[in-house]
């Protein structure tokens, strides 16, 4: 379809957690005709990660986070999960947010299962209240 325009989509999620859906995702905006951006997908680099996913998501037109029980890997620079952090860049840029999260319900059930430290358990948790306090 000549003239189309195609969006970069920055999808942001625990990999090993969320694997899954991400791809399914991931699928569904290849299908949709537009272009995923993951930062699992990344080529190894020489730069910090941490800047990579920063300019990657500075360049996406839609960032989408998939966030469940489980907070996932931090970052190189500071306190704040990978998730986190790709979400505090996607706000400070202005980008159009979409937040996929399980209901308050399956997040208490799955957080109880999940072998994760009362630490994990607080900061994600309090991650995810943000991202619900920040909904317009």
């Amino acid at each position: 379809m000549p003239g189309r325009i195609r969006h970069n989509v920055f999808i942001a999620s625990t990999l090993s957690y969320l694997r899954e859906a991400w791809m399914v995702v991931e699928g569904a905006v290849i299908a949709a005709g537009q272009f995923p951006i993951l930062m699992e997908r990344f080529a190894p680099s020489r730069h910090r990660t941490h800047d990579l996913v920063k300019q990657a998501i500075a360049d996406a037109d839609v960032f989408l986070l998939l966030l469940g029980s489980r907070g996932g890997t931090y970052t190189e620079v500071g306190q704040k999960t990978y998730s986190e952090h790709e979400y505090d860049c996607a706000v400070n840029f202005f980008n159009p947010i979409l937040v996929f999260l399980p209901t308050e319900e399956k997040f208490q059930r799955d957080v109880s299962l999940s072998a994760i430290t009362p630490d994990e358990r607080y900061e994600i948790w309090t991650f995810r209240e943000r991202i619900l306090t920040n909904i317009s």
